[in-house]
């Protein structure tokens, strides 16, 4: 069994991860030399509460020796390949992002792994190369494990929010997606003919308007009526099909946010 006790030394926090029981006691888990760096990672995961971790600059030398090896050299080593291994112990300075390691050989060498570890986290991502104007589909995504220091606050984290999303500029597969990158659909282009709903609390009406903006669902977008040559505001509905009434209009809009403003300020004055 294992139990966790934490220390503290100099003002640093210290989780130190202790067996209770011999090394090689049968409650211990065995795992082979390519799996090092993933038990390293969940054990201190674990400690920290974090939903993953991935080991960096780890570099590992037997007791007794003074030959230092890269982590990565001994998980790639033929060597080592037939060895099981156990995790004596573990101790993580969380200040710093370092940690020390003992682990146990088969044939009772010790050895000793030191480096340091990261934070990271899952964020959906492209499959494939996408340009500009291509729109996102569910099946183009994937989920990537990636470290929290490339992540930004417009970095996209929910899948839904990619879903149905116009790309602006060329994303690249595996990188993260930025908030910069992807747009509304364009449902409606400039010069596109649509078809206007015209509707008041007495009549509705449908005739045929030319877009002079683009815009995405719920865009308010300026349409020349092609008979009147009247310019009118509508809210886009889906491809090609645009809404106007009387709450669209821009002296009406322009109405409503001074009425707001002044009612803001009458609550700062209170």
């Amino acid at each position: 069994m294992k139990k966790i006790l934490k220390t503290y030394a100099t003002g640093i926090s210290m989780a130190v991860l202790l067996l209770a029981s011999p090394v090689h006691a049968e409650s211990e888990v065995r795992f082979g030399v390519r799996d090092v760096s993933t038990i390293l990672g969940q054990s201190i995961a674990q400690e920290l509460g974090w939903d993953r971790v991935n080991v960096r600059y780890a570099q590992a030398v037997a007791q007794g020796s003074k030959k230092r090896m890269s982590l990565a050299t001994i998980e790639r080593s033929e060597e080592w390949q037939n060895t099981g291994l156990v995790l004596d112990s573990i101790n993580v300075d969380d200040a710093l992002s370092r940690f020390n390691a003992q682990v146990v050989t088969d044939n009772g060498v010790i050895l000793n792994i030191n480096g340091r570890y990261e934070a990271m986290t899952e964020v959906p991502v492209l499959s494939y190369r996408f340009d500009r104007g291509g729109v996102i589909r569910e099946d183009d995504l994937t989920w990537k494990a990636v470290p929290q220091r490339y992540l930004r606050n417009n970095t996209v984290q929910d899948i839904g929010s990619l879903i149905g999303m116009e790309v602006t500029r060329t994303i690249v597969p595996g990188k993260p997606v930025s908030k910069r990158d992807i747009a509304p659909q364009t449902m409606i282009e400039k010069g596109d003919m649509v078809t206007v709903l015209y509707s008041t609390s007495t009549m509705e009406l449908k005739l045929k308007g030319l877009a002079l903006e683009k815009g995405a669902r719920g865009d308010i977008i300026r349409i020349r009526n092609t008979r009147s040559q009247k310019i009118m505001h509508g809210r886009i509905e889906s491809s090609g099909l645009a809404q106007v009434n009387y709450a669209f209009q821009p002296a009406v809009i322009e109405k409503r946010n001074v009425a707001k403003k002044r009612e803001i300020a009458a609550e700062r004055n209170g």
